[in-house]
């Protein structure tokens, strides 16, 4: 399995580096010139996970069943390939019940999710690392002779060839989805705070020569349990660190404190470590940083507006209230032992510690120089 994950790893950056078209779940060809942004950078994901996909489930507000929210699989697009703008525009006949719907009431919600990009692995499409994303707001048909409706025209045609040959008497016209509101979830800790103004203005990632790392560092630093492996790397070759294990490194003092006390509620809960002791390492590390920072244990697994209210309150202090209430650790530092990434051990050495959240910077740098070689 150690030597597995390290394979993957290699393979997964092999992939991205030649550009090769990866097999989507539901069986369409699918260029990830683009690469997954890191989780933490909410609005470029956001606008990421938009412009790779080519349909969702397109919601309206039924007039036939008693105003019922009707869903419905359709096809989107909001711009040439890797250009999108993050609006979706879609090609749409009134003989369809959406179309017929947003005329009568434009109130609509289009849903995405990243599983039909093939990215998630073998994980399930609702497992939250496994991202989704909602736009809500209200569904607008186009002038037809508008430079919006020609931009929107190239762009559904380009991606989607077929809807040149779609039946003439069929009607259909572009609408495009007006967007008021997001909901994404790509990471644990629950719907990520984005506004419109931020999702619309970020600029998207454009292909470059260390597109290949910035994939690796989002898959050894966030898909913490889902595939990082532990296989002693290479000689460290020179190179820049890109791997940030916190923002400011912890003191070695508190570092030992949340290490001692992971050991003993680890016990005291009946849970284990995961049995990728990176895992363990890297929130243990979190947790110390925000010991010195905030002078309490905060989770370092959610995003706060206010982080020093957040410790304050306590509520997130590690062990937080749905550890201890449901033994519910969404850092997966404390595993039940039915949890599939559960090891079997409740402890931890500080060298440990050094040794793992170490190699996964090494790691990094080893695959940069590699890729710097080609």
């Amino acid at each position: 399995m150690k030597f597995k994950g390290f394979v993957f790893n290699f393979v997964y950056v092999s992939i991205l580096v030649l550009g090769i078209f990866q097999e989507s779940v539901n069986g369409r060809p699918l260029l990830l010139s683009v690469d997954r942004p890191r989780p933490d950078d909410v609005a470029v994901f956001a606008r990421w996970l938009v412009c790779q996909n080519s349909w969702g489930v397109l919601s309206t507000i039924s007039t036939n069943w008693g105003g019922a929210p009707f869903g419905n699989v359709v096809s989107f697009s909001d711009g040439l390939p890797d250009k999108g703008k993050g609006i979706p525009y879609f090609y749409l006949t009134t003989l369809d019940p959406t179309a017929s719907n947003a005329l009568k009431d434009q109130r609509s919600s289009l849903t995405i999710s990243e599983y039909n990009l093939g990215t998630c692995g073998k994980k399930d499409p609702e497992n939250p690392t496994c991202a989704k994303i909602t736009l809500l707001g209200k569904l607008k048909l186009l002038d037809g002779d508008s430079k919006e409706a020609e931009f929107a025209q190239t762009a559904l045609f380009t991606k989607h060839p077929e809807m040149k040959g779609w039946p003439k008497s069929h009607k259909f016209q572009i609408f495009k989805l007006d967007i008021e509101n997001i909901f994404m979830i790509n990471w644990f800790g629950g719907a990520k705070p984005l506004t419109v103004d931020q999702y619309l203005q970020t600029k998207m990632l454009k292909k470059e020569k260390n597109f290949a790392m910035k994939a690796l560092q989002a898959s050894t630093s966030y898909s913490i349990g889902f595939g990082i492996s532990r296989a002693a790397p290479p000689p460290r070759p020179s190179g820049h660190r890109h791997v940030i294990l916190a923002q400011v490194e912890p003191s070695e003092k508190s570092v030992e404190i949340m290490r001692k006390f992971s050991e003993q509620y680890a016990r005291k809960s009946s849970t284990y470590f995961c049995v990728d002791k990176g895992v363990t390492s890297v929130v243990i590390k979190g947790l110390a940083e925000h010991k010195d920072t905030l002078g309490a244990p905060l989770c370092p697994c959610r995003h706060y507006d206010d982080k020093a209210a957040e410790a304050q309150q306590g509520f997130w202090n590690c062990p937080c209230v749905p550890m201890r209430e449901r033994k519910e650790c969404h850092c997966m530092l404390f595993l039940t032992p039915d949890n599939d990434f559960a090891g079997q051990e409740q402890a931890i050495t500080l060298d440990e510690i050094k040794e793992t959240t170490a190699m996964l910077v090494v790691l990094v740098e080893y695959k940069e120089a590699e890729f710097l070689a080609l």
